[in-house]
């Protein structure tokens, strides 16, 4: 171990003399210059001391200036918001009417649906009040006649009822309502053109008005051919047959389909109807 070894340990003041008075000659030189500074001011030359002047007056109107337009910006921040909020308040109210309006629209239909119910109810209690104390519902049994088929000699003539109208098929008529293709031995028959509605058979140039009064009722009657959009003019003209005494036979087709096959007594061609 070596002798008169020193401690490596460092204590706390550890400047030096010399350090401490560098740095008092500089605070006092420091001290010294801005009270020059500030003599030098003090005693500037008239023509300065104006320009300091000049510009301290300046600079005075400038602060007033940025103070002037911080406060314009801060009255058109508030208009802003303001025009904003009467904006929104704005789109509040036309709401607000609308809705107005869609309640007094079904406050109108309610105050008439209640009208209606008193009316409903006066007519109700006026009818309760004609049917008698002992009244009871009876049940009645009503039977409907079947279709009868019967064989006949005289010869038909044949007409469709579809789609409200009603139109010959046989003779010349064929070719005037329909237009027909041949499929090995026999004719397929596709509608070329309507039939007459019930106001054109009463016609005297009708189609239905010729044959009709031609007809001999004791060797032909009229074969309808009916289809469902058919059946209305079908029970007219039916009446018609009846009361000139016409016999009349009909049958339900369906629509669309090659459905029934028309063999005449006379005829020489058989006829597949569509």
């Amino acid at each position: 171990m070596a002798k008169g070894s020193r401690s490596s340990e460092v204590g706390f003041f550890s400047f030096s003399f010399l350090d401490i008075l560098a740095c008092t000659v500089g605070v006092l030189v420091f001290m010294i210059a801005v009270e020059i500074m500030h003599t030098l001011g003090m005693t500037a030359p008239a023509p300065l001391r104006k320009e300091l002047s000049t510009l301290s007056l300046d600079l005075s109107k400038l602060n007033a200036e940025i103070e002037t337009l911080m406060a314009e910006a801060r009255q058109r921040r508030q208009a802003r918001n303001s025009i904003e909020a009467l904006e929104k308040l704005k789109r509040r109210l036309s709401q607000q009417k609308e809705l107005e309006r869609s309640i007094a629209k079904l406050a109108a239909q309610l105050d008439r649906l209640k009208l209606d119910r008193k009316r409903h109810e006066d007519e109700l209690r006026r009818l309760r009040a004609l049917v008698p104390a002992d009244f009871r519902l009876k049940r009645h049994r009503i039977e409907l006649g079947k279709p009868v088929q019967r064989a006949s000699a005289k010869r038909a003539l044949y007409f469709e009822c579809d789609n409200g109208r009603v139109n010959p098929f046989f003779g010349r008529y064929i070719r005037k309502y329909y237009v027909t293709k041949m499929v090995g031995g026999n004719s397929i028959v596709i509608r070329r053109r309507p039939g007459e509605t019930f106001d054109e058979t009463r016609a005297k140039s009708s189609d239905w008005q010729a044959e009709i009064n031609g007809i001999d009722p004791k060797t032909e009657y009229v074969a309808f051919i009916v289809r469902p959009s058919g059946f209305d003019i079908y029970l007219k003209l039916r009446k018609i047959l009846t009361e000139k005494g016409i016999d009349e036979a009909w049958e339900p087709l369906e629509r669309g389909a090659i459905n029934m096959v028309i063999e005449g007594a006379k005829s020489r061609r058989r006829f597949l109807l569509q």
